[in-house]
């Protein structure tokens, strides 16, 4: 709790915190519509912007 931000969270930083889980192409799919239809977002560009979080962080590396 102490480190917790309260606030919105905007669709792209949204999308960023999926780059801490392992999982295939598929899973993050599947991450991607469920997270899609709860925050009222297009499934396709939360997938996109999940894979770019991901591609940014192992160029990071």
């Amino acid at each position: 709790l102490n480190r917790m931000r309260l606030g919105t969270v905007s669709l792209e930083r949204g999308c960023a915190n999926f780059d801490r889980l392992e999982a295939t192409p598929r899973q993050q799919r599947i991450m991607a519509e469920a997270y899609a239809a709860a925050r009222g977002f297009d499934a396709e560009t939360v997938f996109h912007l999940i894979v770019e979080a991901r591609n940014r962080k192992k160029n990071a590396r």
